[in-house]
């Protein structure tokens, strides 16, 4: 029998002859795809203290054969018949239907039962049915599409393999898949044969399917938009003349997403009105975002306690999508603010303009500076990094220790950050984090002193086993100067606090002078491993070594040490970080408290 359409109830029909072949129909999604077969039974394992649900034991063959089985009774036998004969033929025929969809067309089955709603199924499968011939063929403009070549290149049956009905149904529905996504909107299989062989326990399958004419896009229209119109049309990855992809308007609608200059936007593909050129129009709704936004900040950690903050963003200024961040934070430690203004580049996500101005006081141990900076730069985004060029002019009233003084710096400097996740935002599988900085100045160039500045940090956290974490972090910089006095406080190295060496207050390791007081580093390395334990699903157990020192030359350097322990919550709005570290370098032995919200690389 020639398969017409898939039927979701799986009929069976036969003809029988000295030679003749049995001809069946494709079974539903209930020949089960092994992708779905486990989620399945544990959806049925849960919904079974619902009811008085049957039970059944069955033995005798393979776990896929097996578990087909089990789908098949669990969701056809609700109820038996009162009838223990009508009872046993509704068992058998529904586990001979399982057995046919994974290839086990003579199976002999011994039904027992064990008590009034529990059944033993004894199976001796027999000689498997398997692919004797398989043809699938792509005709149409498809035949030379690449997702088309690579899919007939690894399809989930192959000549020789067991019959599974689960794999034909997942190719014609794969086929059918690629030409929806792809703009084959004319595609229609020519033949779809199943054919079995049951006496020669083999089976014949042809799969012919003419993809068509691809359609393209036609005519793209932008609503609501505040934006001009061609800095919108930089954010669009759809084009007139392209030919349709589905894979495009999803990424032209995260594209316009990330801009922040829309609070929702919609990429609509007008198949109804495609003309007879087959063209698809689409017609793309914007709704602005706010144009002003104020966010109030708080926040607590160990190395400057408590903090407060007030953020003002304007996502859009004018209709060319310039923006305007503005923030100020208070801590005991350190008060700042800063102005930033961005203009978009050639690509408004991953080219950019900006100018910022910024004024920072820290007083803290034995620092008191007051500085103001002004930057400009630009910064491009390529594959989850950024590389950063930029003129930084920085004035700094200072007072370190015993040294003091007044310093203006203009500084060319480059970055470059790289962050990579992999799995799901909230717990990733995998992280890796870098960022490296390089700044260099002259009196040539206006500056007080000439100094070149270096500055990287890595850290990466590996998920293993699913409850098992390992983490490494590294940090490290140099100081190239002959006027180390005159060096501001800000660009000085000093080690300690949360995200150094725990165990040791914030930024209180350093050389010192001969009064014991800090005077900062030329050079800086830090670095920290630390193993957690998933002990609930968003709590983690921790343990954790750091070691580091801020020192002017590697035969003066001593390493500060701790070890310690910690817990680790993703909460809903940030990680929290609570660690019990123990210095062992430190004269005043016991030990300290670390608290912290956000990321630990």
């Amino acid at each position: 029998m020639r398969e017409l359409e898939p039927d979701p109830t799986v009929t069976l029909s036969a003809r029988r002859g000295r030679a003749g072949p049995m001809l069946c129909s494709a079974p539903s999604w209930l020949a089960v795809n092994p992708l779905l077969r486990l989620p399945l039974l544990l959806v049925l394992a849960l919904m079974a203290p619902l009811s008085l649900a049957l039970s059944f034991d069955i033995r005798g063959v393979s776990s896929v054969a097996r578990d087909n089985v089990q789908v098949f009774l669990d969701t056809r036998l609700r109820r038996l018949p009162d009838s223990e004969v009508a009872a046993r033929r509704r068992i058998d025929s529904t586990a001979r239907e399982a057995l046919r969809a994974v290839g086990y067309y003579q199976p002999q089955i011994s039904i027992n039962r064990l008590a009034a709603d529990s059944w033993q199924l004894e199976i001796k499968p027999g000689q498997p049915v398997r692919v004797r011939e398989l043809k699938v063929r792509v005709s149409g403009e498809g035949e030379q599409d690449p997702r088309y070549r690579r899919y007939l290149k690894r399809l989930p049956m192959q000549q020789g393999d067991l019959l599974h009905h689960g794999h034909y149904d997942d190719i014609k529905q794969q086929l059918q898949s690629i030409a929806a996504q792809n703009g084959y909107f004319e595609a229609r299989f020519t033949e779809r044969t199943l054919e079995v062989d049951v006496d020669n326990h083999s089976a014949r399958v042809v799969i012919l399917f003419d993809s068509g004419v691809r359609y393209r896009f036609g005519a793209v229209s932008v609503t609501g938009s505040q934006i001009d119109e061609a800095r919108v049309g930089e954010l669009i990855s759809v084009r007139e003349g392209q030919p349709y992809e589905v894979t495009k308007l999803a990424e032209t609608n995260q594209r316009l997403a990330r801009s922040q200059w829309f609070e929702s936007s919609r990429v609509l593909p007008r198949r109804g009105e495609a003309d007879e050129a087959r063209t698809v129009p689409v017609a793309i709704e914007l709704v602005p975002t706010v144009a002003n936004a104020i966010e109030t900040k708080f926040g607590w950690a160990t190395d400057t306690g408590p903090r407060v903050g007030l953020a003002w963003n304007k996502p859009w200024v004018n209709s060319a999508g310039h923006s305007l961040s503005t923030s100020v934070e208070w801590s005991e430690p350190i008060q700042n603010a800063e102005v930033t203004y961005r203009v978009p580049g050639d690509d408004p996500l991953d080219d950019y303009y900006e100018a910022a101005i910024g004024v920072e006081m820290v007083d803290n141990n034995d620092t008191d500076s007051s500085s103001y900076s002004l930057q400009i730069g630009r910064h491009s985004e390529w594959r989850n990094s950024l590389r950063s060029y930029t003129l930084r002019w920085l004035h700094e009233d200072f007072v370190q220790a015993n040294d003091s003084g007044k310093v203006d710096l203009y500084l060319p400097g480059w970055s470059f950050q790289r962050l990579r996740t992999v799995g799901k935002p909230t717990d990733p599988s995998r992280i890796d984090k870098m960022l490296a900085t390089v700044e260099a100045t002259d009196e040539a160039i206006g500056s007080d002193i000439r100094l070149l500045s270096l500055r990287g940090r890595a850290g990466a956290q590996w998920r293993l086993f699913t409850n098992h974490r390992l983490l490494l972090r590294v940090d490290g910089g140099a100081l190239i100067t002959d006027n180390f006095d005159d060096v501001p406080y800000s660009m000085r190295f000093f080690a300690g606090g949360d995200q150094s060496v725990r165990g040791y207050d914030y930024e209180s390791i350093a050389p010192t002078n001969s009064d014991g007081e800090l005077v900062g580093g030329r050079n800086l390395l830090t670095g920290s491993v630390g193993y957690q334990y998933r002990v609930l699903d968003n709590w983690w157990a921790a343990t954790f070594i750091d070691a580091g020192a801020a020192f002017d030359t590697l035969e003066t350097t001593t390493l500060s040490r701790a070890v310690g322990i910690g817990v680790r919550w993703q909460s809903p709005i940030a990680p929290v970080r609570i660690d019990l570290a123990f210095p062992l370098d430190s004269d005043d032995g016991g030990f300290r408290i670390h608290f912290a919200l956000g990321p630990e690389l």
